[in-house]
């Protein structure tokens, strides 16, 4: 496999880890340089150059890469935790550990759980393999920090912002989500269709600690008004799963933790899980009803946006992070990576 990208020396903004024999047919232009990164097959990254000329030369060895924790602005230190490399299967993992003692000069200014190459913060990393599926993905909110786009350029609309915080939770970066807000992204009925045919798999990092008997914590595809649609559904007794018009699937467990819920959809059935076990099935109602509900003529009237609901109760928790959106179902590996993402964390 070849990678034609052309690189310019001057953007240090754009990084992949490869081997030098995926840029052989990659061609540089005079007075630039291909920029990359390579496995030194230990934990640590080489950084490579492809030269005009066609040859290869190595900047510096022993690269580590580090997800940004913290930043000190003042003192112009970071920290971080840094990533290791599986090298039997090249995916890469971040430590539980903080780094600490980072640096910084002007630029890149580090951002939270952005990923940056070197302990003195040579350049932003923006394609950094972590094994997580990229492939179809139409959507992705991390939650860690108040934006005007998902992470696809996709634009969000936000109802009652002062009730979205931002902070750590169970050791997971996520958003907790207040009194009656509300926080989605655009129509959907373009992007995945209301139809029988229809494939996509919902995934959400999610906790709350409402009781069944009072109200619930919902997210996934809800109306552009802010009401719930096709959406999961959670307290701290029930896992539940809602397709407007089609009805409920639902179970009785303990939901103490943060955990990561996926729903894929496949023609007219729906499989939940939970931290990457299986957990039920609910078809699509018969007749003229899709997975977003009943099947409209008129598509502005079947609106869906992906996105959390916000409680009714301000006394309770509803925490939220990493919601993914994917145009296909992914398959089971794929479903237990991404259920492997975080390790809540009950002090």
């Amino acid at each position: 496999m070849s990678l034609p990208e052309i690189i310019p020396s001057n953007l240090p903004q754009y990084v992949q880890n490869r081997t030098r024999s995926e840029f052989s047919n990659s061609i540089v232009p005079p007075d630039s340089v291909l920029l990359f990164t390579e496995s030194d097959g230990s934990g640590g990254s080489n950084l490579i150059t492809k030269n005009p000329d066609g040859t290869f030369s190595q900047i510096n060895s022993g690269i580590n890469f580090y997800k940004c924790a913290s930043i000190d602005t003042t003192n112009h230190t970071w920290t971080g935790y840094k990533a290791v490399i599986d090298t039997e299967t090249g995916a890469w993992s971040f430590e539980s550990i903080i780094t600490n003692g980072l640096t910084y000069n002007n630029f890149p200014v580090p951002s939270i759980d952005s990923v940056y190459a070197g302990e003195n913060c040579i350049c932003l990393v923006s394609n950094f393999y972590t094994g997580f599926p990229t492939e179809g993905l139409i959507f992705y909110l991390p939650f860690t920090e108040a934006v005007e786009t998902d992470a696809t350029g996709k634009t969000l609309s936000i109802l009652n912002p002062n009730a979205i915080t931002y902070t750590t939770f169970q050791g997971i970066r996520c958003a907790r989500i207040g009194y009656r807000s509300h926080i989605y992204g655009p129509a959907f009925y373009e992007i995945l269709q209301n139809s029988k045919n229809t494939k996509f798999t919902l995934s959400c990092w999610a906790y709350t600690n409402i009781p069944y008997q009072v109200s619930s914590f919902n997210f996934g595809f809800v109306y552009d008004n802010s009401s719930v649609r096709t959406y999961i559904n959670i307290n701290e007794g029930r896992t539940a799963f809602h397709v407007d018009g089609t009805g409920y699937w639902y179970t009785d467990i303990t939901n103490d933790t943060m955990a990561n819920y996926i729903v894929t959809c496949e023609g007219s059935y729906f499989s939940v899980y939970k931290n990457g076990i299986y957990l039920g099935q609910l078809n699509v109602k018969s007749g003229n009803y899709g997975p977003f509900g009943y099947i409209q003529d008129d598509p502005s009237r079947t609106t869906y946006c992906p996105g959390a609901v916000g409680q009714w109760y301000d006394d309770y928790d509803c925490y939220i992070a990493a919601m993914r959106v994917y145009d296909r179902v992914l398959t089971p590996a794929e479903i237990a990576t991404i259920a492997s993402e975080f390790t809540p964390t009950i002090s």
